[in-house]
C-alpha cells in the first residue's frame, strides 16, 4: 500500500537571473493549492490532477518542473536548472524527495 504525499502547487514562470540562479516567479493571483499524490502516480494522473485543481482545458499548454531541496542541489545550488517532469518515471522521481513544491508553467 502506498501513502500518498502532500505536495504543493504553484502556477507561475521559472527565470533565470544574470547571475545564473534560476528563481520561480508565482503568479501574484497564485496561493497555491496542497494535494496529494501516491508515490505511484503516473505522469498523466499528474497531469489530470493538477489540470482539474487549476481548471485547464486539455489543449492549454502545460509544463511540470521542480527544484530539489537547496541542500540537495550542492555545489551547484539553484544555478541548477529545474527539473522537467514528462514521463511517469520522473513522478517517481520526484515523489521520492522530501519537502516538495511542484511548479507550474501554464496559461
Amino acid at each position: 500500500m502506498s501513502t500518498p504525499s502532500p505536495v504543493r502547487l504553484f502556477c507561475g514562470a521559472w527565470r533565470r537571473n544574470d547571475d545564473g540562479y534560476w528563481i520561480f516567479q508565482r503568479k501574484p493571483s497564485d496561493l497555491g493549492y496542497r494535494v496529494l499524490i501516491k508515490p505511484t502516480e503516473t505522469f498523466e494522473g499528474l497531469e489530470t490532477i493538477i489540470r482539474d485543481r487549476y481548471n485547464l482545458k486539455p489543449e492549454t499548454p502545460l509544463s511540470l518542473a521542480y527544484h530539489p531541496p537547496e541542500w540537495m542541489l550542492e555545489p551547484e545550488g539553484t544555478r541548477t536548472p529545474p527539473t522537467t517532469i514528462t514521463k511517469t518515471s520522473e513522478v517517481e522521481a520526484m515523489m521520492r524527495l522530501p519537502f516538495l513544491v511542484l511548479r507550474i508553467i501554464g496559461s
